[in-house]
């Protein structure tokens, strides 16, 4: 049986003190494909639509990896100081990879950033900054762990269950305004909305944190299966 190929996008920017860019993504996220059994293929910001399309013809999901903030003239607002939007060429890249990916109805699952990415890509809002108090915001190795509560009757219930789970996170900016057709399937106690998906049978989810980092986790693995549909001693 042929191995399952999941596409990851990467990050992009540029490199400090050189006339350069720079494509760049954790090794976590490739090493929770392969752990799997499927394929990683990394998706760098091409430039050309066919390019783009033959990488598609190859894949049977994608993961829309964390990074910088997404532009706020996006979702209608100014940029506030602490936002630091994801240089233009990858916002680009995004935006064209989901339509394509959609268009396929490929699964989609979006992590952090890419979470935030889908909201706003159907027409949702963020909150551009998290107030200090909130807990999400602590950064480095290894992440904060907290309690989500996932909500019955979602596609994300159906992977992972019902009730609290524990998850990691680092992220200054949530989803605010859901878009329309779009629902909560996951929610902090402190109220920040960390998993959203389609209401129609689109096979998307995005997650506020970060299951690539949870590899330990049976539970944070079943994600990386449901993407693939995989088939391994870690999918049960």
């Amino acid at each position: 049986m042929a191995r399952k190929v999941i596409g990851i996008a990467g990050g992009f920017r540029q490199v400090a003190d050189e006339h350069t860019d720079e494509f760049y993504l954790n090794s976590e996220y490739f090493d929770g494909v392969e752990s799997i059994g499927a394929v990683p293929l990394l998706l760098p910001p091409v430039n050309h639509e066919e390019t783009l399309e033959a990488a598609l013809d190859r894949m049977d999901g994608l993961i829309l990896s964390g990074g910088p903030d997404t532009p706020p003239w996006r979702y209608g607002q100014a940029a506030r100081a602490e936002t630091h939007p994801v240089h233009p060429r990858r916002d680009l890249f995004d935006q064209r990879l989901i339509q394509a990916a959609l268009k396929r109805r490929m699964p989609i699952l979006g992590i952090c950033h890419g979470c935030q990415l889908l909201n706003v890509y159907f027409g949702g809002t963020l909150i551009q900054h998290l107030p200090t108090a909130h807990h999400h915001q602590r950064t480095g190795r290894p992440r904060l762990r907290h309690i989500v509560n996932i909500s019955h009757g979602t596609r994300l219930a159906s992977i992972l269950g019902t009730g609290p789970l524990e998850v990691n996170s680092s992220h200054h900016q949530a989803v605010d305004q859901t878009a329309t057709g779009i629902r909560i399937s996951a929610i902090s106690d402190d109220g920040v909305i960390e998993a959203i998906e389609p209401l129609d049978d689109l096979p998307v989810i995005g997650v506020q944190w970060h299951p690539e980092e949870m590899l330990d986790s049976p539970q944070q693995m079943k994600l990386f299966c449901w993407l693939a549909d995989a088939r391994s001693p870690k999918c049960g």
